[in-house]
């Protein structure tokens, strides 16, 4: 994982939380399950759906207006740190507001008991494999 715009409070909190989350997620997968490959990709994207989730909730609770309310959605950054700024908050809350308003981009990839190598990334960041052959092929695993 790499940061995004902003810095590294989202890095390292993605980076000791997210495996954790990822892993409760494919754990979840019935072990005889008969769309195995999709509940492999429904557990990332509901990981990485999870984490966003637990980032954004502290932030959204310092709101007065619900989460599902439109307003809150189309803010731009600059307006919610505007709001923000009117609130007396203590560091702790004000670290929290400092890491939603990052991003981060990465890749996580898993290997099955079958030995099937899954990757998924988030943003802009991507994964590629190079196999080694005559040839040394490379394929782009992540779009």
């Amino acid at each position: 994982m790499r940061p995004g715009h902003g810095g590294d409070l989202l890095l390292n909190d993605a980076v000791a939380r997210l495996p954790t989350i990822l892993a409760s997620a494919i754990s979840a997968i019935p072990a005889v399950s008969t769309s195995y490959t999709r509940s492999i990709k429904y557990a990332m994207v509901k990981a990485f759906f999870a984490y966003d989730v637990s980032v954004l909730a502290p932030v959204v609770d310092l709101f007065t207006i619900k989460p599902d309310d439109p307003t809150l959605r189309t803010m731009l950054p600059s307006e919610i740190r505007s709001s923000l700024k009117e609130l007396s908050l203590t560091e702790e809350k004000r670290k929290l507001v400092r890491r939603a308003l990052q991003g981060v981009t990465g890749v996580v990839a898993f290997l099955d008991g079958d030995r099937r190598l899954w990757v998924a990334s988030l943003g802009d960041a991507k994964a590629c494999e190079l196999i080694k052959s005559s040839s040394y092929e490379l394929s782009i695993l992540t779009y």
